[in-house]
């Protein structure tokens, strides 16, 4: 924590010296570079570059990742309503047997009645 503390205190003092250096030298140059079209075949070399590696990663590591993970979740929310479908049969089976009990039950109060 303290090597963090002393890290942003030096970049506190270096930012702004930093800033003008860049203010003084767009100033000198006439300009913003990456709006200087001699800088343009840089630039689009390290966009294909970027985009060549961004594309990889997410290819190769983020969305197969990603994939499993929805896959995951998809096969335990189907689990989960199977096993609630179940439940809610299970409890449809139940009830039914207590209305016919509490059936039999008033038949028989019924007929002890009569007799």
């Amino acid at each position: 924590m303290k090597r963090l503390t002393v890290l942003a205190v030096g970049l506190a003092g270096v930012l702004p010296t930093l800033a003008r250096a860049a203010e003084d030298a767009g100033k000198e140059a006439g300009g913003l570079p990456q709006f200087d079209p001699t800088y343009f075949p840089s630039q689009i070399f390290w966009l294909i570059v970027f985009f060549a590696l961004l594309y990889w990663l997410f290819t190769r590591k983020a969305l197969p990742r990603l994939q499993e993970i929805l896959e995951e979740r998809q096969d335990r929310i189907a689990a989960d309503l199977d096993r609630a479908a179940e439940l809610r049969r299970e409890a449809e089976e139940a009830y039914a047997r207590y209305e016919r009990m509490l059936e039999d039950a008033r038949a028989r109060a019924s007929s002890s009645m009569r007799s």
